[in-house]
């Protein structure tokens, strides 16, 4: 199967590129390897036929656009994409075209935030992410990408970091919940704050407290297609988010826990103070973030959409894990954080293939046929 087999070969690259960095030596070609994947999973993701969560109401969308039944004026989705399937001459065209457009702003995003183990931040990538946006919900995909354009411009307090997300925004309106980063910044908070905040959105979350605050926030914004969509995801059933909940809890403790200063050790050897970039607790905030509003949103009656909304802050893990590896001294301890993130990786990718939506992908289908 072409997914398990993507997967096997991403997992022999990073292997191969973590066990060479750990003797000191790199692989002289590795930027061609790494050009060539993202080629692949452009075109993989690109030539797609009826596959991926979200295609057939993408197509009728586009159907609907080309119809003149929909115009800019009385529109489901973002104007970014709308004015996509106005200008795309096919609908394929329109799948190749945002799958190139997704696929070359993560290179960018990777090229910019300085990434030490290139096959090792495509697989964890591809694991977590690429199958259910890029493949999936393409538009929301591409808008994360932008988003995270901005990473860079945090540690700078660039105002040009919101021209980004007000880009992003024009895909998918979920990557406006980005801009609560640029507030907490690159700064390294205390333990109390982390956990003390997470603990109390939980508390939230569990005893499940009802707000109207989040509607009076939109109705007061004024913005119709923002108030449209809640309106719509709010009369959505609550659906269960308390396994996603302990994994993000697990992750932001983890993370907290190994990279700030007062280490924690285990049978005497410091497990943590790891090696840190400019980036290193901007993604950790982030993952906070991600966090609390998870806990807090089904509060407004958004937990069937708390998921996606707030994966343009949880998706940034990814850079976690890579900078997990790349900072660990022995070759023990090396391997050991490749091999847990590769289980938590693999973990979203089951889930993706195998849960629910996996019919939508399963088995894939190409426009050859």
């Amino acid at each position: 199967m072409i997914y398990f087999g993507t997967f096997f070969v991403l997992l022999l690259l990073s292997l191969g590129e973590v066990v060479l960095r750990i003797y000191g030596k790199t692989i002289k070609e590795r930027k061609t390897i790494y050009v060539v994947v993202f080629c692949f999973l452009a075109l993989f993701a690109g030539l797609r036929e009826n596959t991926g969560l979200d295609y057939n109401s993408y197509s009728r969308y586009y159907d609907l656009f080309q119809s003149g039944a929909v115009t800019l004026f009385n529109r489901v989705f973002e104007v970014g994409y709308s004015i996509i399937n106005l200008l795309a001459p096919s609908f394929r065209v329109l799948i190749f075209f945002m799958a190139c457009s997704s696929l070359y702003v993560k290179h960018k995003v990777f090229d910019r935030l300085n990434i030490r183990c290139l096959a090792t931040i495509l697989l964890y990538y591809y694991a977590s992410l690429f199958l259910f946006y890029d493949m999936g919900v393409m538009r929301q995909g591409l808008s994360i990408g932008i988003a995270w354009m901005a990473i860079p411009l945090i540690p700078k307090r660039d105002k040009r970091f919101f021209v980004y997300i007000l880009i992003a925004a024009l895909f998918h309106v979920s990557s406006l919940v980005f801009i609560l980063l640029y507030f907490l910044a690159d700064r390294e908070y205390s333990r109390w704050f982390y956990y003390g905040i997470a603990l109390v959105s939980v508390a939230i979350y569990t005893l499940e407290v009802n707000t109207s605050f989040m509607g009076n926030l939109i109705s007061n914004i004024g913005i119709s297609f923002i108030q449209n969509k809640f309106d719509v995801y709010s009369a959505y059933g609550e659906v269960s988010l308390t396994w996603s909940i302990l994994k993000r809890l697990f992750l932001l403790v983890l993370f907290v826990e190994l990279f700030k200063k007062k280490t924690i050790s285990f049978n005497g050897r410091h497990i943590g103070h790891k090696e840190k970039t400019p980036f290193t607790w901007i993604y950790i905030n982030s993952v906070f973030l991600s966090t609390v509003l998870l806990c807090v949103l089904p509060a407004a009656g958004l937990s069937y959409v708390a998921g996606r909304m707030t994966m343009v802050l949880y998706a940034v893990h990814i850079f976690l894990y890579e900078e997990v590896v790349a900072s660990s001294k022995s070759k023990g301890t090396t391997l050991l954080w490749f091999a847990v993130f590769l289980v938590l990786s693999y973990m979203s990718f089951s889930e993706t293939l195998l849960g629910s939506a996996g019919n939508t992908y399963l088995p894939y289908k190409s426009i050859f046929g």
